[in-house]
């Protein structure tokens, strides 16, 4: 092995390298790809933890890749992986007795990987926040009425999910920056997880569901996330984006790719 030799070296064999390394290979390089752990996965394997006797995932819970276009590129749904879709996206209980459930408001079609918003859920998540907050409700309302919380999402799956605009484009988030209607505020872009959460709700319930919701994406209060991280938390999945799983388990996403 010492003298082998390869195009691309990938390091890691969690679900974004064996994804990168597919699709390089698909495109005519040869790769090698190293992974120290005794299996494939990285974030979705299994260990024993938190303690003996018991198994636990190292990072991930919820599979964010169901958005990703890898799904229709090597139909991985024909390969074994099916996301299941609970229909409560989130949920939180505040200290006085009070809670707000976010319900999942987007159907999802595995083989173009359409993402088609439903009204009557969304309106039933706005309802849901109006008991806790009318004014953040009405934010909420505005957002949906104009399509802005659709376009904001849209333009944050298309950072995530694709390679870097070149030195000449202008990608999707930075036209919404430079669009004076998309009702994006440039500080956003400059703000920590905090900031931008209290420049868009009231109440500090609201913040504080917000806030568990891009905790769950790695993003702590005082980060200053990349804006389409942010985006694609809040307030996309106060609407009730999705939170998915794979079916089985949540190394599921890498099983495909490993006999690709």
């Amino acid at each position: 092995m010492a003298d082998a030799s390869f195009d691309v070296v990938v390091i890691g064999g969690g679900h974004q390298g064996l994804i990168a390394a597919n699709y390089m290979v698909r495109n005519g390089y040869t790769v090698g790809l190293f992974e120290q752990r005794r299996e494939l996965g990285g974030g979705g394997a299994t260990e024993s933890r938190p303690i003996s006797g018991f198994l636990g995932n190292p990072c991930a819970h919820v599979a964010g890749l169901w958005a990703s276009p890898v799904n229709q590129d090597f139909k991985l749904h024909e390969r074994g992986l099916n996301y299941i879709f609970p229909p409560v996206h989130a949920s939180m209980v505040f200290p006085d007795g009070r809670c707000i459930v976010s319900y999942r408001s987007i159907d999802w079609d595995k083989e173009t990987g359409m993402v088609v918003p439903q009204p009557d859920i969304i309106e039933k998540n706005i309802k849901e926040v109006e008991r806790i907050s009318p004014s953040d409700a009405d934010v909420m309302a505005k957002l949906a009425a104009d399509g802005k919380v659709w376009e904001w999402g849209f333009a944050a799956m298309q950072v995530l999910w694709n390679p870097p605009a070149l030195p000449d484009e202008i990608d999707p988030i930075e036209a919404l920056i430079a669009d004076p209607n998309s009702g994006i505020d440039r500080r956003h872009q400059f703000m920590s997880a905090t900031e931008y959460v209290c420049d868009l709700f009231e109440s500090d319930e609201l913040r504080a569901h917000s806030l568990r919701m891009l905790g769950s994406a790695g993003i702590y209060p005082d980060d200053a996330a990349p804006l389409p991280v942010m985006l694609s938390n809040v307030p996309q999945q106060v609407f009730g984006s999705a939170a998915v799983y794979t079916k089985g388990a949540l190394i599921m996403p890498s099983m495909p790719f490993r006999g690709l």
